[in-house]
């Protein structure tokens, strides 16, 4: 813990109930009692620096034959203090069979079609464009979120 989070949590009293001990903890003349608030609040603590009700989200794209970078930039966005969202299966990567990964499959639309209603969920999207790979999809969520008025970042510099 640094010293801004130090300084601004106080423990005041713990509570055993059920087994599990509740903490009351006092961070920026807040309150929290459940334990995901105060592990949020020591969170925001520690990031003093931004101002927002609600963390950012960040929507994943890119092809799904790159899982390995997708698990990354998760554990990476989720890790600067953002939500995630991201692909549902990775098709290229054998979830699906290649069939069903095929343009125009019903499991390919259906699965193009949720991610784009993640995107305008999202609050920016993060291409996951490996060797600057951006296939025809990628490219799709790209123009629907550019539409939409969503800032794209890339893994890789274009």
């Amino acid at each position: 813990m640094n010293k801004a989070q130090q300084a601004a949590c106080k423990y005041s009293e713990q509570v055993a109930t059920s087994s599990r001990i509740h903490a009351d903890m006092y961070i920026g003349g807040r309150v929290f009692t459940r334990l995901t608030d105060v592990v949020f609040a020591a969170f925001l603590a520690g990031h003093e620096h931004r101002e927002v009700d609600r963390p950012r989200i960040v929507c994943l794209c890119g092809s799904t034959r790159f899982k390995e970078q997708f698990e990354a930039a998760e554990r990476n966005e989720g890790l600067d203090g953002n939500i995630v969202l991201t692909v549902a299966c990775f098709g290229h990567a054998g979830d699906l069979t290649v069939e069903q990964c095929t343009d125009g499959h019903p499991t390919k639309i259906a699965l193009d079609e949720l991610h784009k209603r993640k995107i305008d969920l999202a609050d920016e999207i993060l291409v996951i464009n490996v060797g600057g790979y951006v296939g025809s999809s990628t490219r799709s969520e790209i123009d629907y979120a550019e539409a939409h008025g969503k800032p794209v970042r890339y893994l890789e510099a274009l």
